[in-house]
């Protein structure tokens, strides 16, 4: 995985930092009904046997933490993809919420 990012605490993240690792991307936003009812379980129910990152987008900073406080993930690193820190171009309103896991292989699979 080639990327870089800020999560929403600021702090930069990297996708060869995750290389060789077990990791699961959760696309999502904070106003996404979808995405409000994976929450709660979403991070729980993986474990400690990958890494989890989610990838939080069309939203500003504020309401995306807010969402990470409400259901309990801060266990987990958030990348903001917001038009200021990322290249998201979806229009507002678009649900894109899903989830992109990557073996220790390569193996890309999406849900």
């Amino acid at each position: 995985m080639r990327f870089t990012a800020r999560t929403l605490d600021g702090a930069e993240i990297s996708g060869a930092a995750l290389a060789g690792k077990p990791v699961v991307l959760w696309f999502w936003a904070p106003w996404c009904p979808k995405c409000q009812r994976e929450a709660p379980g979403m991070s729980k129910e993986l474990g400690s046997s990958v890494t989890f990152v989610g990838v939080a987008a069309l939203d500003q900073v504020p309401a995306m933490q807010g969402f990470v406080d409400r259901y309990d993930l801060k266990s987990s690193q958030h990348i903001a993809d917001t038009p200021a820190t990322g290249p998201c171009d979806l229009s507002e309103g678009q649900c894109f919420c899903g989830a992109f896991r990557s073996g220790r292989c390569g193996t890309t699979t999406s849900t």
